[in-house]
């Protein structure tokens, strides 16, 4: 088992996707800390005995990536007595909707790729007061912390690869991680995939279907590839669009990377 798998998943019954970013090696020898940083999907189905196993990671900080309305749709479940500093952007639905894009008759599965890419691309600007709540919360040394979405993918995925480029790690490892998101929901997408009926997804094709849910590197090659031409780099993005200090990135490297 390799550096992205191993001891990677947290098993919380009723979580998604929820899993620690320790254990990567930067380009100078440095390793991502374990136990400080975990990402995940949905909270709003942990079982009690789930929520027991949350409580012992010793969470400080707990940052929602959602919607309001997907927050008051489907409130997160925490442990009783918490503590957690929950953060939070009050807004409406994302001005980046897949449920609009994906609207067009006879879409195909390579169209579907080309507009959840352009929707990667969108995502680091359309998502940057989340992102820049999260990273600050880095910054001030507010860990162990959890940033999550619904599923763990898309605006999770994004704020992870963000934060492994920060941190040092080469593309092909962020990469990896990221399609890691296809092994950790595969339970949870069959689910998906029974209840198609509810969704507002359920008209299309099986072949653009599936390709919607792919983590697919093509989505992750693509955000980048925006981020870099507007930027230069991820720390380029935090800096000029984020608007944190050379310093509270340095913050950011000081709190989460640790001698390999």
């Amino acid at each position: 088992m390799s550096q992205s798998t191993s001891g990677r998943l947290v098993a919380i019954d009723g979580a998604h996707n929820f899993r620690d970013i320790g254990g990567y090696r930067n380009r100078d020898g440095k390793m991502t800390a374990w136990g400080r940083v975990f990402r995940s999907g949905t909270l709003a189905d942990i079982v009690p005995d789930g929520l027991s196993i949350m409580q012992s990671l010793g969470l400080a900080t707990v940052c929602d990536l959602r919607s309001t309305g997907e927050r008051e749709a489907a409130p997160s479940r925490f442990p009783e007595n918490h503590g957690y500093n929950v953060l939070a952007r009050d807004h409406l639905e994302s001005s980046v909707n897949l449920k609009t894009m994906l609207v067009e008759p006879d879409l195909t599965a390579p169209e579907t790729r080309e507009i959840v890419a352009e929707f990667y691309r969108k995502l680091p600007e359309e998502q940057g007061d989340s992102y820049r709540v999260l990273f600050k919360a880095l910054a001030q040394g507010e860990w162990p912390l959890l940033f999550h979405c619904a599923a763990g993918k898309d605006r999770t995925g994004v704020a992870a690869a963000l934060l492994l480029d920060v941190l040092g790690i080469d593309r092909q490892t962020v990469i990896e991680d990221y399609v890691l998101t296809d092994l950790f929901l595969d339970d949870a997408w069959r689910i998906f995939r029974s209840r198609r009926s509810d969704h507002p997804f359920s008209g299309l094709d099986d072949d653009v279907f599936a390709q919607m849910l792919r983590a697919d590197p093509y989505y992750l090659i693509a955000m980048f590839g925006a981020l870099e031409k507007q930027y230069g780099s991820a720390s380029g993005y935090v800096i000029d669009y984020l608007g944190l200090s050379a310093e509270q990135l340095g913050a950011i490297r000081d709190h989460l990377l640790v001698e390999g």
